[in-house]
């Protein structure tokens, strides 16, 4: 559609599937830009994490500015690059403050796009490559990185119109115990409406507790609705398959990803609520990195107050403090599979040759044997 008759769209419409085609160019820009940070790393396999975010959101800027001209587009999620235990949002404000990456690291690359607040967001594992014809360094990730693969699989074909999200719940964590690994509980996966309502009411977790499996499994799909589905997963030890890992705070890195959410009243503090008015401006309530706004090297009253009153996304760990593995798609429900909108695909081929003998569990193959009849 030409951009002139897609920005007559009207903003403040809550329905997402009338608005797709904003959904496939975010999408676009999205996947083209990460396609690129990952040749970039597999390339330079020593690069350093802050060039790398930086770049990523540079690029989903610059693709984002084709179309859409009058509507605001761009980051929704700063580029996140996260490596080995480190399970999410390690962006660094500094390049001083920043990692490299080496070869044999797994990292994990998490960054979102939108139109018009329309988002995308993905995140993709990778095991930066060793130079040379030895692949043993795979070795120690084959289970969990098939365990992605699958679970993506069970996620588009038990995500169809009028399925509830039990039978799924259920076959992903089969899926990951059968490979010695656990999905990390109450990663929040949502339908991606703008009617608050509507996303609050479609809310699941593939690995719920006790006491969110409930309305969990109640969640019902219907057909076009598109949804944020996140996947973070680690190895555990045999007996402690089914025992649950959370993900928690790693309080020795520190919080440069954050939020202003809808709704926010303004604080007591005239310099935050300034702050506040000059970010909303930029960002409008996407998430945003503070490289991005403080420059300056002098103590900021007015972000140390906003701070403590606004969303934060820290710098995370899985509990049982093991190697992390994240895959997060956009999807939509469609009849006979659903539909990958934004993220890529992990590529399991190799790890699939390390575990010649696995199969899936006998339940999960006679769903989704039935599901695509």
């Amino acid at each position: 559609m030409p951009a002139s008759t897609a920005d007559q769209t009207s903003s403040h419409s809550f329905d997402v599937p009338a608005n797709y085609e904003k959904l496939v160019f975010a999408a676009k820009c999205l996947n083209n830009s990460v396609k690129k940070t990952l040749a970039k790393i597999t390339n330079d396999p020593k690069s350093n994490i802050f060039d790398i975010c930086v770049a990523c959101d540079e690029s989903i800027a610059a693709e984002s500015a084709a179309q859409y001209k009058n509507l605001p587009k761009g980051v929704s999620f700063p580029t996140c690059v996260s490596k080995n235990k480190i399970a999410c949002h390690y962006s660094p404000q500094t390049r001083e403050d920043s990692e490299d990456i080496a070869p044999g690291d797994l990292v994990k690359i998490e960054v979102g796009a939108h139109i018009d607040n329309f988002q995308v967001v993905s995140s993709h594992s990778l095991i930066v490559p060793v130079a040379g014809d030895d692949k043993s360094y795979l070795k120690e990730h084959a289970e969990p990185m098939l365990a992605l693969g699958h679970i993506k699989d069970v996620v588009l074909s038990h995500m169809l119109p009028d399925q509830t999200a039990e039978a799924l719940i259920k076959h992903a964590n089969l899926v990951a115990e059968s490979l010695g690994c656990a999905i990390l509980t109450d990663i929040m996966c949502f339908n991606l409406s703008r009617d608050p309502v509507v996303s609050r009411s479609k809310l699941f977790y593939l690995n719920p507790t006790q006491e969110s499996k409930k309305d969990s499994f109640k969640v019902k799909f219907e057909s076009l609705e598109v949804y944020n589905v996140d996947l973070i997963l680690t190895k555990v030890k045999p007996e402690d398959v089914k025992k649950p890992v959370n993900l928690v705070p790693n309080e020795a890195i520190e919080t440069t990803v954050f939020k202003i959410p809808e709704g926010f009243v303004d604080t007591k503090a005239k310099q935050a609520n300034q702050m506040r008015s000059q970010l909303v401006s930029k960002y409008g309530n996407n998430t945003f990195n503070i490289r991005n706004i403080l420059t300056d090297s002098k103590p900021n009253y007015g972000w140390s107050m906003l701070k403590k009153v606004i969303e934060d996304n820290p710098v995370s760990k899985a509990s049982n403090n093991q190697n992390v593995y994240h895959l997060k798609l956009t999807v939509q429900i469609k009849d006979k599979r659903a539909k990958i909108v934004a993220g890529i695909s992990p590529d399991t081929r190799e790890f699939k040759a390390l575990l010649p003998d696995y199969t899936l569990p006998a339940e999960v193959q006679k769903f989704s044997a039935q599901a695509k009849k």
